[in-house]
């Protein structure tokens, strides 16, 4: 299982692990983005976090093959499907 880190919006800006099998969506924010992870049998509600990364950070790390630790801001990102 592959997780990438991220950091949630709030004052504590705590990381959140995301696992890139369970994401649902992306919805791509001026100032920040919202992640939204499929629903679990328990839960049976999709779950929501508001990271303070933008979507293009967020590909990036999301379909990065690797671990990654460094993270930058790229001007552009091209997605190809594997």
């Amino acid at each position: 299982m592959k997780l990438v880190q991220l950091t949630l919006i709030g004052q504590a800006a705590m990381p959140v692990f995301v696992n890139p099998e369970k994401m649902a969506s992306l919805v791509t924010l001026s100032d920040r983005t919202s992640i939204v992870r499929t629903a679990t049998i328990a839960h049976g509600a999709a779950i929501v976090y508001d990271v303070r990364e933008l979507a293009a950070e967020v590909v990036r790390l999301l379909t990065a093959s690797s671990v990654q630790t460094h993270r930058s801001s790229p001007d552009h990102v091209t997605v190809r499907p594997r």
